[in-house]
């Protein structure tokens, strides 16, 4: 399994830094896989997905399937 550094891990800058609630995903492009974390709380465990699933992940965003 790939390991991820800090400095890996890219947030949006709509994201609140000085956290005031708002909750935010950081996402860590590496050669090897993506790694998705929690801002509010990064010590807790990455998921960890293939650049194919992520892909796919993006995909699906952009065609509105999430869309409630």
């Amino acid at each position: 399994m790939s390991q991820f550094r800090d400095e890996d891990f890219k947030t949006m800058s709509m994201c609140d830094p000085q956290g005031t609630g708002e909750k935010c995903v950081a996402v860590a492009l590496t050669p090897e896989a993506v790694g998705v974390r929690d801002t509010k709380d990064p010590t807790k465990m990455t998921l960890v997905f293939t650049h194919s699933e992520w892909a796919a992940f993006l995909d699906g965003i952009k065609k509105g399937e999430f869309d409630l």
